[in-house]
């Protein structure tokens, strides 16, 4: 998603490390990170 010129990408953060990627076209995309 980074450098993507063709779609609006909004984020959700959270405080965990994850968030959450909303497309232009209503995809979401949902990114989880552990901890180390």
């Amino acid at each position: 998603s980074l450098n993507d010129n063709n779609n609006q990408i909004d984020y959700i953060n959270f405080s965990d490390g994850g968030y959450i990627e909303i497309s232009k076209n209503k995809r979401y995309i949902i990114n989880c990170f552990s901890l180390l």
